[in-house]
């Protein structure tokens, strides 16, 4: 892209690519993600066609190769085969050495799983979030637990690529016994990698509407912690490796998009409701949204698709860069976050991780700013602290990014 343009965001070498397909069967009470249910055929077909466009856009050169893919919604399993087909032969994957794309029970299929694989795409990313009706009835869930099961023997006797699965825990009503037989029959699959969400009550959602009604009641906040920590302890006794605060995965099969997204690798996010996190001239950080609106998306190229750019300021990527990376059991590499922004966490938070190190929150690690599991508790609390001691140390910051490999995947 071209640097004249001072709104527009430049394109390093190898960005993380995400593609957002909004649409789904029905919408979930507690998604607060942009996707609509219903839609026809006709807006589908013309979203994914101005989105192949608006790929082009940004990356015209075909022979760049994203550093990963990854393809969200919404469902991209509700697309017409055909449709998925057209835009999955439109990313630029070849030698892409992970290419995620999202399904749901409901429209997993077998010529779902051919397509994709003719594709290239390496990685299935399967929303299950429940085995049990009752709580799937709850979140407004179109497929129930036989169709999850269903989806799963699917997976196991046709896919010979990597998978995922996220589980929610902490839905109202929600019973220890539940959580763990859904672990113990999603773990029989043997799954390379599992997210584990807390519930959590979006503002904006069908469920906060709910709660906030009186229509229906969450459960205590001790009863939530429970369920998460005996579904985490299932989890890392299967050998399974809590790598970010929600993520487990077996050795050697951790995402890796989410990790560009947690360590603040520059990311293209195309399609209505993405968002980009690029470089911008004059060592910029910039924020891309793209509008939700469909007919504003469908002007196309003249409109530049109403997305929104704002810069970041090197105050606020720092803390990005914290809030990100402290989620992550490695944390955050050292000469990585000095290179990136001129300085060192000690600089920056003089005493502050000497403190931590004391209360037993952090450990003494010379290559990397790591939480314990008890600082992890704390996140919210640590990062009020640094948000508080961080205007002292503004003027100092002198941002590089991206670097080659300040924080590698």
């Amino acid at each position: 892209m071209a640097s004249s343009d001072p709104l527009l965001p430049l394109i390093p070498p190898s960005p993380s690519l995400y593609i957002h397909v909004p649409f789904c069967r029905s919408k979930c009470r507690y998604c607060d993600f942009h996707s609509v249910a219903g839609s026809d055929a006709s807006l589908q077909a013309a979203v994914v066609e101005e989105t192949l466009r608006q790929l082009s856009f940004f990356l015209p050169d075909a022979s760049v190769v994203p550093r990963t893919v990854y393809v969200g919604g919404g469902t991209p399993s509700i697309l017409a085969r055909d449709l998925l087909e057209r835009l999955l032969s439109g990313v630029p994957s070849g030698g892409c050495p992970e290419w995620t794309v999202e399904a749901n029970p409901e429209s997993l299929d077998g010529s779902f799983l051919d397509t994709v694989a003719r594709a290239g795409v390496t990685r299935i990313s399967m929303g299950i979030q429940s085995l049990h009706d009752e709580r799937l009835r709850l979140l407004g869930r179109p497929a129930m637990g036989r169709e999850c099961l269903r989806g799963l023997d699917l997976l196991e006797e046709n896919w010979r690529g990597e998978w995922s699965c996220d589980l929610i825990s902490g839905i109202p009503g929600q019973e220890p016994e539940e959580l763990a037989s859904d672990l113990h029959e999603i773990l029989g699959f043997e799954p390379g990698h599992v997210s584990l969400y807390s519930l959590t009550v979006e503002e904006g959602t069908e469920l906060e509407r709910l709660v906030h009604s009186g229509r229906l009641r969450t459960n205590p906040a001790e009863k939530d912690e429970e369920l998460w920590f005996l579904g985490k302890e299932l989890l890392e006794s299967a050998g399974y490796e809590r790598y970010e605060v929600s993520n487990f995965s077996l050795p050697g099969r951790r995402c890796l998009h989410n990790m560009a997204y947690w360590n603040l690798e520059p990311y293209l996010g195309l399609g209505p409701g993405a968002v980009s996190t690029l470089p911008g001239p004059g060592g910029r950080v910039l924020r891309v949204t793209q509008t939700r609106d469909f007919s504003e998306f469908l002007k196309g190229r003249d409109a530049l698709w109403g997305m929104e750019v704002e810069e970041v300021s090197p105050k606020d990527f720092l803390m990005e860069t914290l809030l990100m990376g402290l989620r992550l059991r490695d944390g955050i590499p050292r000469k990585g976050f000095a290179g990136r922004f001129g300085l060192s966490f000690e600089d920056a938070f003089p005493g502050l991780l000497s403190e931590w190190i004391r209360q037993g929150w952090a450990m003494e690690d010379p290559v990397f700013l790591r939480l314990t599991e008890s600082g992890g508790l704390r996140l919210n609390r640590l990062l009020s602290r640094l948000r508080e001691s961080l205007e002292k140390a503004a003027a100092g910051i002198r941002l590089r990014w991206p670097l080659t490999s300040d924080f590698p995947v």
